[in-house]
């Protein structure tokens, strides 16, 4: 799995950012795991990570017990505690344009000004644009993870492809044209607190870079409450493998390179492996509201039918 390494987040007169602060000096955690069944078929482990630290430049070990196996598609996420990712004005700060692949109009266009201050940057060879712009993406989540079966060497197989909204990636998010990415963005600049440009994200799959990077389409996909998670990857089940069924229980180590500082505004960071069924994952907040509103809807439309047919003109 390709990491994404980039500096930690600094503040801005703009926008209150992550900052990096002080830590226990943990490399070697074993995590305190929940597993719930919370619907028939649904099962989920979440590990806390929080307590990794950011200032050790090394990467944090934990102990996942799965006491049964996650049978059938198997689904890895990172979450995130007490992050405002709808913030109004985060939110706002991003060019659709450029996402779009155009790098020469959105030089130009209004919506690179919503980007500010993460527009443009002053370098030596005079201003460049910043792509991608903007505070969202600029405080992309970059911790990194890899999966263990205790004992073993070999790393759970799991792939990017699948993650993203199909929506997304074929309608909002596209590279700029050419074939060589380096070259299409010869003429910007990474956001501030990357540590590697947007071509560079994943050396492993020369397709999952630029604007079409999977971990950077997710991230811009703003969450509407403080505590979110999104997907990060899917099991892959190969056939005559041990997870051709899913994921099989036992002792898992999961390692993290910890890049993304939370702690400075009260946040929390879990990793969380997950069944789905027929209704959907552990959140039952969707399906609640869905039958709500619907109920409320039918209750409306059975009052207006009853006027409608007692008082309506024949």
């Amino acid at each position: 799995m390709a990491s994404i390494l980039q500096r930690p987040i600094t503040s801005s007169s703009s926008f209150q950012e992550i900052q990096q602060s002080p830590a226990p000096d943990v490399n070697s955690i074993e995590a305190i795991n929940i597993s719930r069944h919370n619907k028939p078929r649904v099962k989920e482990s979440i590990t806390d990570y929080t307590s990794c630290n950011v200032s050790s430049h090394g990467p944090c070990e934990f102990v996942i017990k799965l006491d049964s196996d996650f049978q059938g598609d198997v689904y890895f996420y990172y979450a995130l505690d007490n992050y405002f990712q709808n913030h109004r004005r985060y939110m706002k700060s991003r060019s659709d344009s450029q996402l779009l692949g155009d790098l020469e109009a959105s030089i130009f266009c209004s919506n690179v000004g919503d980007c500010d201050p993460y527009a443009y940057l002053n370098t030596s060879s005079g201003l460049k644009i910043i792509a991608p712009c903007g505070a969202v993406a600029n405080s992309m989540f970059n911790d990194s993870f890899i999966l263990y079966r205790n004992g073993s060497n070999d790393s759970v197989p799991w792939t990017y492809k699948g993650v993203v909204w199909p929506v997304d990636k074929d309608r909002k998010y596209r590279n700029p044209p050419g074939k060589d990415l380096k070259e299409a963005f010869a003429k910007t600049v990474k956001p501030p607190n990357w540590q590697k440009a947007i071509y560079e994200l994943d050396p492993d799959h020369a397709d999952n870079n630029g604007f079409l990077n999977t971990d950077f389409i997710v991230w811009m996909r703003t969450a509407a409450l403080p505590d979110f998670r999104k997907l990060h990857r899917i099991l892959v089940r190969y056939k005559n493998t041990l997870y051709k069924n899913g994921l099989p229980a036992g002792t898992y180590k999961l390692v993290v390179q910890n890049n993304y500082p939370v702690t400075i505004f009260g946040g929390r960071k879990y990793f969380i492996i997950s069944t789905t069924s027929w209704a959907g994952g552990k959140n039952n907040f969707l399906g609640i509201a869905y039958i709500i509103v619907s109920g409320i809807c039918i209750m409306l439309g059975s009052i207006f039918l009853l006027i409608h047919l007692k008082f309506g003109t024949p």
